[in-house]
């Protein structure tokens, strides 16, 4: 992890508005010519499946698309309040000095780990998700990516989140072999108008995952279109 956390950063990191969730689904369909599953025909074995959102690159790449709840917040609050109560407590003891600097690492790594549990358990699930979606449609060695979606880039912190994805990404089995074998990319974007002259989208990839290429490939394509041309639907609209 690098670069100090802050309590708005690790909030709006875990937050998205379902506008911009919209916005991403328009931008993935109508620009990038993505087929969302759940309008496709399904047979009656691939509606029971777990399945990812989204078919791009004539199905050669299956994408899931994470909305970060605020049931999913809920560790990330309580580091929070925790922190606050405690920090009220010394400053009002006159220990803020003494003890600011140890409380501060203490709550980096307590947040880390909260926000951390949240992206695991997302790529776990995307993991499996794909998986089905690959197994269902009998699709040959697609690439798995997982989108995030992250609404205040000026508030939050993207590599956050990455690095907690690099952990998932970079989880092994008991025996070798990636834990999350489906999942090759993942990708935190933001709307290119809040994005404010930063990068829009960050990406990490599976060091060991075969198709290192692809998914270098693809994320120069999709961080391209994301923020080139006229402005996607919905990325405006506030």
């Amino acid at each position: 992890m690098t670069g100090p956390l802050c309590f708005s950063a690790v909030r709006c990191a875990l937050r998205v508005s379902s506008r911009l969730e919209s916005a991403t689904d328009a931008f993935l369909r109508l620009r990038l010519g993505a087929e969302r599953i759940d309008d496709l025909p399904l047979s009656t074995v691939q509606r029971a499946a777990r399945k990812a959102d989204y078919l791009l690159a004539d199905r050669s790449v299956v994408l899931e698309l994470k909305v970060l709840t605020d049931a999913r917040t809920s560790g990330v609050r309580r580091v929070l309040d925790e922190h606050r109560r405690r920090f009220d407590g010394a400053s009002s003891n006159g220990d803020e000095a003494a003890s600011g600097a140890r409380a501060r690492d203490e709550l980096e790594r307590r947040l880390f780990a909260a926000v951390a549990k949240s992206v695991v358990s997302c790529a776990e699930s995307a993991n499996e998700q794909i998986a089905g979606t690959t197994r269902t449609f009998g699709l040959h060695a697609p690439l798995g990516v997982l989108v995030f979606a992250n609404e205040r880039a000026e508030l939050s912190e993207p590599r956050l989140v990455c690095a907690a994805a690099e952990l998932a990404l970079g989880a092994r089995k008991e025996r070798g072999g990636r834990a999350l074998p489906h999942l090759d990319l993942v990708l935190v974007v933001t709307t290119p108008a809040d994005a404010r002259g930063a990068r829009a989208v960050h990406g990490v990839s599976a060091d060991d995952s075969q198709y290192a290429e692809r998914a270098a490939s693809f994320a120069r394509w999709f961080e391209g279109e994301w923020g080139s041309g006229p402005e996607w639907p919905g990325a405006g609209e506030r």
